[in-house]
């Protein structure tokens, strides 16, 4: 499926003027309606991103199902198409949606209220100016990117080739990267596949959908099955490292025994080795407490959890000179080279050690020859690459590890079982002063008074 019929881009329209309508008075968050954000044209585009046949089939399918008067009924309650619906009632519609006791319909409003508000928050690409920033006082982009130099040389695929390597990395996030430059430094041939492209500070827009496009997994449009879940995961030479919050916490000493006692390890990770491991992750990173000092929203809480006795700390973070006026754009990539993501620190290691690095390169494939790794196939741009290895290090987080080793025939029962996600939510609340949630250092502090309720974990 490629596009949206013309009924369905209307039905889309009414659903996101819904969300977002014109407001006016003196108090209102923003102004513009989503179709005066020009959402109908650009659903169009956005469907076309998204991650895959499946998920553009059920987007059309329940677009479809939301106009027609049996879909309604099952939907939100009332036999009505919804483009048909007066704003009050389209509004009142989707509340009832959002609390439905059906989880297709409280599924259905989760896909139709991220498109719009993907669609309503963000501007097109080329653009770094939009009317509901101005609304919300958002400034937008920090200026132009600068002009900062490509020090790593990824090694151009032009046609089907085949390479030979001592060690061949699948992934350059914080696991590849870490794992290519410990073995290239150990004087072995390494080459590191990458499946998106290589952006550093010259790239920066700071323009959302500009970071989402480049640098996250499927243009950050990813889901669960049952498109419950949105699901956040970087796509760039040095993976998430590029576009996370910093945050860089030791495994607690508590996780690490229940992993040796569930496993039923001696101390293997809470031995000696695993110790020296973390240090030197940590001390390659620079994570340290010195550089971030708390912004106005982190101050708030501060406040709160001491007047209610509760924890809270300064967070571990691997950041260096990080600038608190210049902050705030962390998931967009760091201009100031402050992050020490792995494209500045292990990448750069390997890189300086030998190893050859490939971008866009999507592995999929893992080569055996008598149940023994051989190497991995890839797709770069169209052409095949072969990449012929003693030892394959698969690094393509939990989403795409388990999925390579799926295509693979590879792996026992568990693969591609009991993943576990990084659940995110908000808390919003009214203060007599500005708060700026978009300034200032991004999550310098923490508490964990609540990490260990069972005294279990």
């Amino acid at each position: 499926m490629t596009t949206l019929s013309a009924e369905q881009i209307r039905t889309f329209g009414v659903v996101a003027d819904a969300f977002v309508p014109a407001l006016d008075g003196e108090t209102v968050l923003w102004r513009s309606s989503a179709s005066e954000l020009g959402v109908r044209r650009r659903i169009v585009d956005l469907f076309a991103r998204l991650p895959d046949d499946h998920a553009r089939r059920d987007l059309s399918r329940l677009l479809t199902l939301l106009d027609h008067p049996a879909g309604g009924l099952l939907l939100h309650g009332r036999a009505r198409p919804f483009s048909s619906l007066p704003m009050r009632e389209a509004e009142a519609a989707l509340l009832r949606m959002a609390g439905s006791r059906l989880p297709q319909a409280r599924q259905a409003y989760q896909v139709l209220k991220r498109l719009t508000a993907y669609l309503t928050v963000t501007p097109p690409p080329g653009r770094s100016d939009w009317p509901l920033w101005a609304d919300l006082g958002y400034p937008g982009p920090d200026g132009p990117p600068p002009d900062v130099p490509k020090p790593i040389v990824p090694r151009p695929v032009a046609g089907d080739q085949i390479w030979s390597a001592d060690v061949v990395v699948v992934g350059s996030g914080a696991g590849g990267a870490t794992a290519a430059a410990v073995l290239a430094q150990a004087g072995l041939d390494v080459v590191v596949l990458e499946r998106g492209g290589y952006h550093n500070e010259a790239d920066f827009t700071h323009v959302e959908s500009e970071a989402y496009a480049s640098m996250y997994l499927d243009g950050a449009l990813g889901t669960t099955r049952d498109r419950s879940i949105g699901l956040l995961a970087g796509s760039t030479l040095g993976g998430g490292t590029v576009v996370n919050y910093s945050t860089s916490f030791a495994t607690p000493a508590a996780v690490r025994e229940e992993w040796d006692r569930v496993a039923g390890f001696d101390r293997v990770f809470t031995g000696a080795a695993y110790e020296q491991s973390a240090r030197s992750v940590q001390t390659r990173l620079q994570v340290n407490r010195d550089h971030n000092p708390p912004a106005p929203r982190d101050q708030l809480m501060d406040k709160a959890l001491r007047s209610l006795g509760w924890h809270v700390d300064a967070m571990p973070r691997n950041v260096v000179g990080c600038r608190p006026e210049a902050c705030g754009y962390c998931t967009m990539g760091c201009r100031h080279g402050a992050k020490q993501s792995a494209l500045l620190t292990w990448l750069a290691d390997a890189a300086t050690a030998g190893a050859t690095i490939a971008v866009n390169a999507d592995v999929r494939r893992v080569l055996t020859t008598n149940g023994v790794a051989t190497g991995v196939e890839a797709d770069v741009g169209g052409a095949h690459l072969t990449v012929r290895a003693g030892t394959v290090v698969l690094a393509a987080g939990a989403l795409h590890t388990p999925a390579l080793l799926l295509r693979s025939g590879l792996g026992g029962p568990a693969v591609g079982r009991h993943l576990r996600l990084h659940p995110v939510t908000a808390v919003f609340g009214r203060f007599e002063e500005p708060v700026d949630a978009w300034t200032g250092t991004m999550q310098a502090l923490y508490c964990d008074q609540f990490a260990d309720l069972d005294g279990g974990g």
